[in-house]
C-alpha cells in the first residue's frame, strides 16, 4: 500500500522508531507512526538527480524503537529558490525537528532526495 501524498500524514502523531535501510538496492528510511511503519525509498534517477518515491506501508517493523514520542508532522515550506515536498516531523516537547523525509527542489532540473534524522532532538535525549 502507498501513501499518495506526504501531506496525508500532517498532524499530531506518536513516533515509535526510525531505521535506515537498504531496500530494493536503494537507500531508504523506515519510521513508525501510530503503530504503522512507513518506508521512504530514494530513487537515484540518473545519478545526478534523485527523488523520494511514494511512501509505502511496510509489514516489517523497525529495528530501533524509541519510547512513544508526541510529534507534529508538517510539510516543509518552500523558499525563494526551492520548492519542497518534504515531511517534517517535530518533537512536540522540544520543538525540534527529528526527521525530514521527501524531495527538495522537486520542480527544478536537479531535484534531490532528502532524508535527515536528528535523534538528539528527541525529548528522551535531552540533558536534564
Amino acid at each position: 500500500m502507498y501513501i499518495n501524498e506526504l501531506k496525508e500524514l500532517c498532524g499530531k502523531h506518536i513516533l515509535q522508531g526510525v531505521e535506515w535501510r537498504h531496500e530494493e538496492n536503494k537507500n531508504a528510511v523506515a519510521f513508525k507512526l501510530d503503530g504503522i511503519v512507513y518506508l521512504a525509498i530514494e530513487n537515484e534517477a540518473d545519478g545526478w538527480r534523485s527523488y523520494c518515491e511514494e511512501l509505502k506501508i511496510s509489514n516489517k517493523d523497525v529495528r530501533f524503537h524509541i519510547p512513544d514520542t508526541d510529534v507534529m508532522c508538517d510539510m516543509m515550506e518552500n523558499t525563494f529558490s526551492e520548492s519542497n515536498n518534504v515531511l517534517v516531523i517535530t518533537d512536540i516537547n522540544t520543538g525540534k525537528v527529528v526527521l525530514e523525509v521527501g524531495t527538495k527542489n522537486y520542480d527544478d532540473y536537479y531535484p534531490y532526495c532528502h532524508f535527515e534524522y536528528h535523534p538528539e532532538n528527541l525529548v528522551w535525549n535531552q540533558s536534564l
